[in-house]
């Protein structure tokens, strides 16, 4: 009896290591979704003034 729940402790260790390197990689992603977000505005931006630009010579 004493090993399984020893087993079960080291388990739920293990799940909570695992869930803590999860929402580790989860805010990574965000930051870089974040990033990403901002270039394609940034992109965007760039094309709408380029296209205005190119109206108005028209």
């Amino acid at each position: 009896m004493e090993a399984r729940v020893v087993k079960l402790e080291t388990d739920v260790e293990h799940i909570k290591n695992t869930l803590v390197d999860i929402k580790n990689d989860i805010r990574e992603v965000k930051d870089e979704v974040r990033e990403f977000k901002k270039e394609v505005h940034g992109e965007f931006k760039e094309v709408r003034a380029e296209m205005q630009g190119n109206q108005e010579s028209v």
